[in-house]
């Protein structure tokens, strides 16, 4: 079963955070990667909080490392971070 929970937060400029807690995968990644496009069509600055999210499959990850040039990867767990630097070495957020 998919738990997850997405929330989305306009900024007082204008930008949008979207905090996701719970499991991204195939069942549950079509909605957020639709609030995200439709937040990248109106031209808007999203940033992700990920500090409530427990597991994420490969879809799930490939879909931030398709995004990770047009987000703010925020609060990323221990686990994430080095799943994603394993896979991409290209986001340059994994870097930092």
């Amino acid at each position: 079963m998919t738990l997850v929970r997405i929330h989305e937060m306009t900024e007082k400029d204008g930008s949008v955070r979207i905090r996701v807690d719970g499991n991204v995968d195939q069942n549950s990644l079509p909605a957020l990667r639709e609030l995200c496009e439709k937040h990248f069509r109106e031209g808007k600055t999203v940033s992700i909080s990920l500090q409530g999210l427990m597991h994420i499959d490969a879809m799930g990850r490939d879909f931030l490392l398709s995004i990770c040039d047009k987000v703010q990867l925020l609060d990323m767990p221990a686990f994430l971070k080095l799943e994603l630097s394993y896979a991409d070495r290209s986001c340059k957020q994994l870097r930092e």
